[in-house]
């Protein structure tokens, strides 16, 4: 699980080109929290990883503030979600 979530906001902070894929794959990290609200733990778990630590709320908390334009609305608010249920 933990690659597959370093995957993903690797290529929510690295990709700019593709909007789909981008919107794809904060979907899937929104879904995975919703479905159970536990996971939380492996979101964070990245951000305190010893040899190769991913700073999850940082990158969420970028690309909400680079991204501004109407066209990115559904994925800032996907991020601000996101965001929201890692702070809480």
């Amino acid at each position: 699980m933990k690659s597959m979530l370093r995957g993903m906001f690797e290529i929510v902070q690295k990709v700019k080109g593709d909007p789909f894929l981008v919107l794809y794959c904060l979907a899937h990290l929104d879904g995975i929290l919703e479905d159970d609200r536990e996971r939380c733990e492996h979101f964070t778990s990245l951000a305190h990883d010893y040899k190769n630590s991913m700073p999850v709320i940082k990158v969420l908390n970028q690309y909400i503030h680079q991204n501004g334009s109407a066209e990115q609305l559904p994925h800032r608010d996907i991020a601000s979600h996101i965001l929201a249920l890692l702070i809480e």
